[in-house]
């Protein structure tokens, strides 16, 4: 599996690049497309008196939305490092946003299979009537899927190899709410 390469440095920031290998809807989906969460920590264990320490890093992209509209339909796809984002913290942060209809109330578990690079993949999350995420474990990385009134049959994930449509899409929506804002003021 090809890895993420580094944008061209005069369209986006060097924050884009990342050697997690990404997954997002295939060109069919038309909707638009965002740079999602994105997260790296180091972090630093002592036992006894041996230290280990990492780093950890998690990228999403973001298909429909935006999120944090209410009513909006979106799906997010987390690449991150091992060990990968539990679907029901994942769940828990949708909850938090000002969304009317993303109580955890009567959350339930289920599995999924989830075309991955053409591969059918398993993965296990948890569910309530409008939310959704669920996460399975790759060698050497793991992916995370959220749905906020997104459907979850058939459904298809594909390499992204270029983020730029994903940065191009987050760089129109601040320049909307900006817009938004000025007109407001």
């Amino acid at each position: 599996m090809q890895r993420q390469s580094e944008p061209p440095e005069d369209r986006a920031a060097p924050q884009w690049a990342t050697s997690l290998p990404l997954f997002g809807l295939p060109e069919s989906f038309t909707g638009l497309r965002l740079v999602g969460d994105r997260e790296v920590s180091r972090w630093e264990e002592r036992a006894h008196s041996r230290v280990t320490s990492g780093t950890s890093e998690t990228f999403g992209l973001v298909h429909g939305g935006p999120p944090g509209r209410p009513g909006q339909s979106y799906l997010q796809v987390l690449s991150s490092t091992l060990p990968g984002p539990e679907p029901s913290a994942l769940l828990t942060a949708e909850a938090e946003r000002p969304e009317p209809d993303t109580s955890l109330d009567e959350a339930r578990e289920f599995a999924i299979s989830i075309s991955l690079d053409g591969n059918p993949v398993e993965f296990r999350g948890v569910r309530t009537a409008a939310v959704w995420a669920c996460s399975t474990n790759l060698p050497g990385y793991a992916i995370a899927v959220i749905g906020i009134r997104w459907p979850t049959n058939d459904l298809v994930l594909v390499p992204i190899l270029d983020v730029m449509p994903y940065v191009e899409g987050r760089n129109a929506v601040i320049a909307e709410r900006r817009r938004q804002a000025s007109r407001g003021s």
